[in-house]
């Protein structure tokens, strides 16, 4: 009988660290990035907004070279835009691609060359500067 009951327990504490699982990983990429916009400033300052469901994270940002490319990669975040390409061709901006692979969402803009750009942060959405006297 102890034997059953020790099964038992192995049971109902696996079923139980099954649900926690369960319940935990819909929290995971539950963040979604939702739409682009960009407005054009002052001297070919394009200002893009990303806006996500959630709190925006903290992006990781890099630059290439050749071809010019600003990059940001949103850790924890899934794309749910209808278009995963919004043509901006607007300052140095051309186009934003966007991509999602390995529980993280990656937004590229593609740019005419390599400008001064700057990001922040503001609730659930997460503003690039691009040019105009932004600093990197």
């Amino acid at each position: 009988m102890s034997s059953s009951i020790s099964s038992l327990r192995r049971i109902g504490i696996g079923a139980l660290l099954f649900a926690g699982v369960t319940l935990q990983a819909p929290a995971q990429g539950a963040n979604r990035l939702e739409g682009i916009t960009f407005t054009t400033g002052a001297g070919n300052k394009v200002e893009l907004t990303l806006r996500l469901s959630d709190n925006a994270p903290t992006p990781l940002t890099f630059t290439v070279d050749n071809p010019a490319r600003i990059a940001l990669d949103l850790p924890d975040t899934t794309v749910s835009m209808s278009s995963r390409r919004v043509d901006v061709k607007t300052g140095v901006v051309d186009t934003v691609n966007v991509a999602e692979a390995g529980g993280r969402t990656r937004v590229v803009l593609n740019v005419d060359n390599l400008v001064p750009y700057e990001t922040r942060i503001a609730g659930n959405t997460i503003i690039v500067s691009v040019g105009g006297g932004s600093s990197a």
